[in-house]
């Protein structure tokens, strides 16, 4: 029987908006105040366990890598960002920011609420009114080029654009309010491909200065694929082993694994092809804008002793291949999940 769970990670009280510093486009943006001071000594743990955080989940956050002070500082804000993302006021006043002004929000690497809006709120007298009780909160001020309408309205035009854009080689896209920026990932990250999707904004009436484009593959994701495929080729593990016999045409295949353990498991929706030249593995080419591998958040699991039929379709992502020797491949684990747990390549090879 298969088992297929969402993975859902539960963060409480918590809106996440903080972005990603791509850098690739701009510089920082100027602030018109600076982050409440924090005294130094204070202790996160402690205070986020008074506002009823579970011990167990502060453990988790310090294991990946998040800063208490950060989550702290959310919580802190976290009672504003509502009414700002639905232009409600924050303050007695009843002001807000004309959204022919406002930038958007996100959190600051310390996790203080920080507001763009362009230089003209400040001329604006509700605008500058709603700002001025933004910063007795401590809320962060910073300026923007564009307004979030602007950048909503690029992403809507890429969206309906969505085949077009995606053969113009963007794997994906969507709005980066720290960088004040439609971020687009681009693949390949090449000059030809950067040209085409030049040709695409000019098409669309999008505004260039809007938009960062950065690699949807790095150097890094290339070498840890190339990693992955010969680690999975040179595992003899049969513990989740290939039976009965594999259907396969240029575009798909039909195969059936078991699982020959007393644990379940589990794998995502994440997968790889190899293909053979020479006695050596390789990687099998993407098509354009399809190397980043965006892939959906679920587990899905194999119960012990227990087969399952699986039918791979990889014309969206591969093109239709030519006749050769390939392999199929995927990697889970045993058992309940935990920190580096052990890496169980599946493969299962077959001929075009």
């Amino acid at each position: 029987m298969r088992k297929c769970l969402v993975l859902i990670v539960s963060v409480i009280a918590i809106l996440v908006l903080s972005a990603c510093g791509y850098g690739v486009i701009g510089g920082p943006l100027p602030a018109h105040n600076d982050s409440p001071a924090v005294q130094d000594d204070l202790d996160f743990r402690e205070l986020l366990l008074a506002m009823g955080f579970p011990e167990e989940e502060l453990d988790m956050m310090e294991a990946s890598g998040i800063s208490l002070e950060s989550i702290h500082n959310q919580s802190r804000f976290n009672q504003y960002t509502d009414k700002l993302n639905s232009s409600q006021p924050i303050g007695d006043s009843g002001n807000i920011i004309a959204p022919q002004y406002y930038g958007g929000i996100y959190y600051d690497d310390k996790g203080i609420l920080t507001v763009i809006v362009l230089d003209e709120a400040f001329d604006d007298a509700a605008s500058a009114a709603a700002i001025a009780e933004m910063q007795e909160l401590g809320i962060i001020v910073r300026t923007a080029a564009f307004t979030e309408q602007e950048l909503n309205t690029a992403i809507s035009t890429l969206n309906a654009l969505s085949d077009r854009t995606v053969n113009a080689g963007a794997s994906s896209w969507g709005l980066d309010s720290e960088q004040n920026r439609v971020v687009v990932w681009l693949d390949p990250f090449t000059n030809e491909q950067k040209a085409l999707f030049m040709e695409l904004l000019f098409d669309a009436s999008i505004d260039p200065a809007m938009i960062a484009i950065i690699p949807a593959v790095t150097q890094e994701m290339i070498e840890q694929r190339e990693a992955n495929i010969a680690a999975a080729m040179q595992s003899d593990d049969d513990r989740i082993a290939h039976v009965g016999t594999a259907a396969v045409s240029s575009t798909s295949i039909l195969f059936s694994l078991e699982n020959r353990t007393d644990l379940d498991f589990y794998y995502g929706a994440q997968w790889d092809m190899a293909y053979n030249v020479d006695g050596r593995w390789a990687p099998v080419q993407h098509l354009p804008g399809q190397g980043g591998g965006v892939w959906p958040s679920i587990l899905n699991g194999l119960q012990s002793g227990d087969s399952e039929q699986f039918e791979v379709e990889w014309a969206w992502r591969f093109g239709e291949l030519p006749p050769g020797r390939y392999a199929y491949i995927l990697n889970g684990y045993f058992g309940e999940y935990r920190p580096n747990h052990e890496i169980v390549y599946v493969t299962v090879e077959f001929t075009i």
